[in-house]
């Protein structure tokens, strides 16, 4: 009984860090960005230069900088934090949604992002569960 009460305790410990630190995050840049993108302005913009790092494997990823001129005319310069293996060209249009009152904050290429926060709630959300279910029924079975 006190092995079952102990991985009871422990995995329901494991759930809320997991929740706390990887789901709640995604979760909120989620919503953040689709309600930018239910209220926000969609432009595009030209590719005018890259961001590069090494990701964990050492392969140079890159992040595109990009030029936006908002409906009023003011042109801006945003830098994407959102990286990538592939590198678009210099020049090549990306979308582009912005607050009209703070067009500094914009995001490049939404819809990617939105699907990659998704897909990272999915995925922790499949772990979570995988590992709940098996030191539930494992635990039963000593």
């Amino acid at each position: 009984m006190s092995t079952l009460l102990f991985a009871l305790i422990g995995i329901l410990l494991l759930d809320f860090m997991a929740i706390l630190f990887f789901l709640k995050p995604a979760w909120l840049e989620y919503v953040r960005i689709q309600q930018l993108m239910k209220t926000g302005y969609f432009t595009k913009g030209p590719i005018i230069d890259y961001n590069q790092k090494k990701d964990e494997d050492l392969h140079t990823t890159y992040a595109p900088i990009v030029k936006l001129t908002t409906q009023n005319g003011q042109e801006l310069i945003i830098e994407s934090d959102d990286y990538s293996s592939i590198r678009k060209d210099i020049g090549e249009l990306v979308t582009i949604c912005y607050e009209a009152e703070y067009p500094a904050n914009a995001i490049i290429n939404p819809q990617s992002l939105i699907w990659s926060h998704l897909c990272v709630m999915i995925f922790v959300s499949i772990i979570i569960l995988g590992i709940t279910i098996g030191v539930v029924f494992f635990s039963n079975t000593l």
